[in-house]
């Protein structure tokens, strides 16, 4: 796929305008006519120009902090793929939210007017918990199967027994001038259980419920999703089987 495929395949997807998009990307095999840095500017203006959004939001997510107790907002390196990083990279550090753990760059610094807590992941007044009050489009570009920090927020919000919250004390460097204390808490798995999900059944139940759209063009894949109607089919499930995602 060259530059202007990819922007006829973006233009096609009928992504809804005004909203707040949450972008999951792999870069290899997509324009590979454009270098990896210019590649990602250009996906990023291809949706800002073509659906206005609110903001989008790509994650920068740095999970050594619950191993280092450190997570520096400024240079903490993004852990979740080359597109993250070329995008952490490009934006201003303060763009980049305070969550030790699952921070994100917000392009236009949309939630900069909320009061965000560092200290939790999914808890109240969380980036993810404001997510799922306000709702928003995660979108997947070229990833396999499927992909989404909402899933992780749903398996806090419908209280799964195999997870639980754990503390992780640490700082949050912020600036130069200004460094926080925390004790973070994360709902991580249950090291004595099989805890993979089933992302196949769960790309398949999304779909198979007209909630997930997928679209194909030259081997690429690219698939959104309301989370009002994630949650709305995927609660259902966990409602009645709290182990749904993992199939």
């Amino acid at each position: 796929m060259i530059e202007a495929e990819l922007e006829n395949f973006i233009k096609q997807i009928d992504l809804p305008k005004n909203q707040i998009l949450f972008l999951h990307v792999r870069l290899k095999g997509i324009a590979n006519d454009l270098s990896y840095d210019i590649l990602s500017k250009k996906i990023i203006s291809l949706f800002e120009d073509l659906y206005s959004p609110k903001t989008i939001l790509v994650p920068t997510f740095t999970y050594a902090y619950t191993k280092t107790g450190v997570y520096n907002k400024m240079e903490s390196p993004a852990e979740v793929g080359r597109f993250s990083e070329e995008i952490r990279k490009m934006y201003d550090w303060e763009c980049r939210t305070n969550n030790p753990v699952f921070n994100v760059i917000d392009t236009k610094k949309y939630f900069t007017k909320y009061n965000l807590k560092e200290e939790t992941a999914f808890g109240d007044d969380s980036l993810m918990h404001l997510l799922h009050e306000m709702g928003h489009i995660v979108i997947n570009l070229n990833v396999e199967n499927f992909i989404s920090t909402y899933l992780h927020f749903l398996e806090y919000h419908y209280n799964v027994p195999y997870r639980y919250i754990k503390s992780f004390p640490g700082e949050v460097i912020l600036s130069t001038e200004n460094t926080k204390q925390v004790n973070y808490k994360y709902h991580v798995r249950d090291l004595d259980a099989d805890t993979s999900w089933d992302r196949n059944m769960i790309k398949e139940t999304l779909a198979d419920a007209n909630g997930l759209r997928v679209y194909n063009s030259g081997g690429i894949e690219l698939s959104w999703i309301d989370s009002e109607k994630m949650e709305s089919i995927l609660g259902k499930k966990l409602t009645r089987d709290k182990n749904f995602l993992l199939g």
